[in-house]
């Protein structure tokens, strides 16, 4: 494997990223994080798809990381597909197939994303606990003040309520997690209607995916809904859903984090033929 950092742009942001590189690639991954993390929580998963001979690159989106923007605030969901585009345009030329891969708050512009562009390049699409709802949904009364406010000042920004414990059952994550100073949980207005609005939209537009999409969730997991998933998947045609009892929201951080990343892995390679 080659890990090479990589300096990208979308209109007027510098996206920052990694690429890694697998001995007689196969195919090559492109991986969009999670609200307030970053692309080099995934080492280790990358490592491991490479030892499949998937390559995979992935940069922190706008607002995250060390990549410019504002943190935790997009203007549109626009900005953080030009952040997709800006990887495939990196790596089209170079390999074949594509497959497009998100957690969480990625899961949700992976799975919009091939919706938007049903002529995208990838092959196949991987969700793992995809942020299409909340495990606890907001209020009526908190909706209504959020539409509210992005009319009127849509890059305000809360502090997110984030229980880490919920991240992993594994306490050396959660440590990592919250001593990372790379990590934040500043939400914009305008962030968070753009998401919620768009996982509504992917639940209602699940049937028009048409290539292989892999939708996978811990049932315990308490920050995005399990049960959003299974709807998804259930009116996606060609959807495979994987649910891990007693797992919690970062499925590839857990206490059996080869098995699920071996599971990955072996899910894109099956669909790729």
């Amino acid at each position: 494997m080659i890990k090479n950092e990589i300096l990208l742009t979308s209109g007027l942001q510098q996206l920052k990223g990694l690429h890694w590189q697998a001995e007689n690639e196969q195919a090559t991954v492109v991986l969009v994080h999670g609200f307030g993390e970053h692309i080099t929580r995934y080492e280790h998963v990358a490592r491991k798809f490479t030892e499949k001979r998937l390559s995979v690159i992935g940069v922190d989106l706008i607002g995250h990381g060390h990549s410019t923007g504002k943190r935790g605030h997009v203007n549109s969901i626009d900005d953080f597909f030009a952040c997709i585009e800006a990887m495939v345009n990196h790596v089209q030329a170079k390999t074949k197939p594509l497959v497009l891969y998100g957690h969480s708050m990625g899961g949700n512009l992976v799975l919009n994303y091939q919706i938007r562009h049903p002529q995208s390049p990838f092959c196949c699409v991987l969700a793992t606990s995809p942020w299409l709802q909340l495990a606890m949904q907001p209020s009526p009364a908190q909706l209504f003040l959020a539409k509210t406010m992005n009319k009127i000042f849509p890059s305000l920004q809360q502090t997110g309520d984030l229980d880490i414990t919920q991240i992993s059952s594994v306490e050396a994550v959660q440590k990592d997690y919250a001593s990372d100073p790379l990590n934040h949980n500043k939400i914009s207005v305008r962030l968070f209607n753009e998401i919620y609005r768009h996982g509504l939209q992917a639940l209602d537009k699940a049937a028009e995916i048409a290539v292989p999409v892999l939708v996978a969730h811990g049932e315990a997991d308490g920050i995005t809904s399990a049960a959003a998933s299974k709807e998804f998947a259930a009116h996606c045609p060609k959807a495979t859903l994987k649910l891990w009892p007693g797992l919690r929201h970062e499925t590839h951080n857990e206490h059996n984090k080869d098995e699920v990343l071996d599971f990955y892995t072996d899910w894109i390679i099956g669909e790729m033929g």
